[in-house]
């Protein structure tokens, strides 16, 4: 049974606009959603991926009643709690306590109900010492504490959940992500939205992807995960043409892939990244550089062709290609890769920070439990005795 239908959910908002009482003539209207439609039944638990801007706040904002629609309709049976800002739905001049009871009460639950689960909300929440403090003293990982405790131990049937989970310290996150699943066994809907490809593979049986406001992809999170990567990806860069002297480290892929998985792999696989060159000029004992780091810069594979006994290598006018072979234990997300080509002067004739960026996707045995972070992607195992 549909416990959510939306039909045709457009959301308009316009740019430009000065406020107040005069609409300026340069706005301009943007849909930060178009007609959208999907149905969710009762006891799924649902992703929803996209990128900064999608739609993804703006869809969960019209089903938890913040906004309404400029057109289309949501139709939701039941009691829905939603957790999308940093105090959301709290008074700041209540207390903890009072915020719970005000919460059950919105959503139509009896004093004695949120009597019964009072206790546990505050034990999960880890404030005892504040709760009769007014929740504006709170600091913000206290408000994200308290405010998931009240959305998820409230009997609520809907649980709506968006990125401000990332705002608690990691601890807490695994807490929360673990009670999402304990939610979800007991048959509670569930909307989540996170940036962390690999949490919503581990929580969420299906999934629905986004971009620029229109629902793109609506199928099991894996597939959706793929497309995610596959079709939001950047084109390659049209990196300038070779002059008459010159030399350019001119693309790269993945080789023996399909056209549309040439800058994507899966965790743990063992990849061959193929970069050309492209050369006016001869360049003897040449050598190449090649490093793979986060998106934030960290070095995690840095390797150059003289390593392991190798010698310079040449390089003529014409073009010419590099193969580098190795493992990418990495987990899913998004890297750049750095190429230098240099000479035994050490003169740089070209370095790239190439485009598009290296996607990382988690493949079926490649999901770690929610409490390995990192960059690195491989098992650990312990022999203790």
């Amino acid at each position: 049974m549909a416990i959510i239908r939306v039909d045709s959910l457009t959301k308009t908002y316009r740019r430009g606009t000065g406020g107040g009482l005069f609409r300026r003539a340069d706005e301009q209207a943007f849909n930060a959603l178009e007609e959208v439609s999907f149905e969710i039944r009762e006891g799924e638990v649902v992703g929803v991926i996209g990128r900064n801007g999608a739609g993804k706040s703006t869809l969960l904002k019209i089903l938890s009643e913040i906004t309404a629609p400029t057109s289309g309709r949501v139709l939701l049976w039941g009691r829905v709690a939603s957790l999308l800002e940093v105090g959301t739905g709290f008074h700041p001049d209540l207390t903890g306590r009072d915020n719970i009871y005000m919460n059950g009460a919105i959503l139509g639950m009896r004093t004695a109900e949120i009597r019964a689960r009072f206790d546990e909300i505050v034990a999960f929440s880890e404030c005892e010492a504040f709760i009769d403090t007014p929740v504006k003293r709170y600091s913000s990982g206290m408000y994200v504490r308290l405010a998931f405790a009240v959305a998820a131990h409230l009997q609520t049937d809907v649980l709506i959940v968006d990125e401000v989970l990332a705002v608690g310290d990691s601890r807490f996150q695994q807490k929360c992500l673990g009670k999402m699943e304990e939610v979800g066994h007991g048959g509670r809907t569930i909307l989540f939205v996170s940036h962390q490809l690999a949490t919503v593979k581990a929580l969420c049986s299906r999934s629905l992807l986004f971009e620029r406001g229109r629902l793109v992809g609506d199928d099991a999170t894996q597939p959706i995960i793929e497309r995610y990567y596959t079709g939001v990806e950047e084109a390659p860069e049209a990196r300038p043409p070779v002059g008459p002297d010159g030399v350019r480290i001119a693309s790269w892929r993945l080789a023996g892939v399909a056209p549309e998985w040439a800058y994507i792999c899966y965790s743990r696989d063992t990849v061959t990244f193929e970069i050309t060159i492209e050369s006016a000029r001869t360049i003897e004992r040449a050598h190449f550089g090649f490093v793979l780091t986060t998106m934030l810069g960290e070095r995690i594979i840095a390797a150059q062709s003289l390593e392991g006994g190798r010698h310079r290598f040449v390089v003529r006018p014409g073009s010419l290609r590099i193969r580098i072979t190795t493992r990418v234990p990495l987990h899913e997300g998004q890297y750049r890769l750095e190429l230098t080509l240099s000479d035994q002067d050490n003169h740089i004739w070209d370095h790239w920070v190439a485009r598009p960026l290296l996607s990382v996707v988690a493949g079926e045995s490649t999901v770690l439990p929610h409490g390995r972070r990192g960059v690195v992607n491989e098992p650990i195992t312990f022999d203790i005795g």
